[in-house]
């Protein structure tokens, strides 16, 4: 079964909002990607952790460039920074979003500054632990509407929901070359 993994997308709604986010990946002597969790205070995802990201503005080139934005605006990490290697298409999202994931290298040495309305905490989670298909396990939920999500934990973070798709699927990717 290496390799191989279950895909759980949404159904797109006709209603989707455009989002991007950045799959920031660091790469030292343990290759790693970096994470955030959300504010608490929140009104939307409070809490959860997540890539850098959100909602594609109007005066956003593209994708590329909202991932670009929302990561400096997030976590102080400047394009400069950032080798963008290209996106994962676009996916739908359980929550309304129709998300495009974007990958960067980010170039060390760097700092990041998180702020603090959004952004809790930022950390790493070495590729070790993010891309080894067991740490995942498929959650099925029946409210409102029946669906399936992945979720792994790291260093007693809850990673589920889109971010942990995400994850899994570089995972299933990686194992499979």
């Amino acid at each position: 079964m290496a390799g191989e993994l279950p895909l759980y997308l949404a159904s797109p709604s006709p209603h989707a909002i455009s989002a991007a986010v950045l799959i920031p990946i660091i790469y030292t002597h343990e290759p790693s990607i970096l994470l955030t969790q959300r504010a608490s205070h929140l009104r939307h995802h409070a809490g959860q952790i997540s890539f850098p990201g959100g909602r594609i503005d109007q005066y956003d080139k593209d994708a590329t460039a909202c991932a670009l934005r929302e990561t400096e605006e997030e976590i102080g990490l400047t394009p400069e920074k950032i080798n963008i290697i290209g996106n994962l298409g676009i996916w739908p999202s359980y929550s309304g979003y129709l998300i495009t994931p974007v990958v960067g290298i980010i170039r060390p040495p760097f700092k990041v500054l998180p702020y603090e309305q959004e952004v809790e905490e930022v950390f790493e989670i070495p590729f070790s632990e993010a891309f080894e298909l067991s740490n995942y396990q498929i959650i099925n939920k029946s409210i409102p509407i029946p669906h399936h999500y992945y979720e792994m934990t790291y260093q007693n973070k809850r990673i589920w929901g889109f971010t942990a798709g995400i994850l899994a699927l570089l995972a299933a990717y990686l194992n499979a070359v």
